[in-house]
């Protein structure tokens, strides 16, 4: 009966490691997703705030100002929407888990924002972006 009982219990001790080593790759893989999505989280509120603070910079500014500035192409390998409707910066991406809408100054501004360089202008009181 001895040597019918080792197989058995080799193959429960097996089964248990196996479990424990599956819980513990699938903890890591949870933990990787969420730094993931923190991660694409601060990268679409950066590119937000550096559309807001370029609006705000262009209407504090004299007419004349012009200034180019760089949004990032991707956010972690995802495609990115970012546009200014009714006076709201807003940034989402492609899969729409990701977003925010920040307010900026009750201005004129013409033209769309585009990933990549984009020429910000101030002319007779009116913002232009890419003219």
């Amino acid at each position: 009966m001895r040597k019918a009982q080792t197989p058995a219990e080799f193959m429960i001790l097996v089964g248990v490691m196996l479990f424990f080593f599956i819980t513990f790759i699938y903890s890591l893989q949870i933990n990787n997703a969420d730094k993931i999505r923190q991660q694409r989280d601060i990268i679409i509120k950066d590119a937000a705030f550096t559309v807001q603070d370029e609006i705000n910079l262009a209407l504090e500014a004299t007419d004349g100002y012009e200034r180019t500035f760089t949004l990032t192409r991707y956010i972690l390998g995802k495609d990115y929407d970012i546009d200014i409707i009714e006076g709201v910066v807003y940034a989402e991406t492609d899969d729409g888990k990701h977003a925010i809408a920040l307010p900026v100054a009750d201005v004129v501004v013409v033209n769309e924002l585009q990933t990549g360089d984009n020429v910000i202008r101030k002319t007779d009181g009116v913002i232009y972006l890419n003219p």
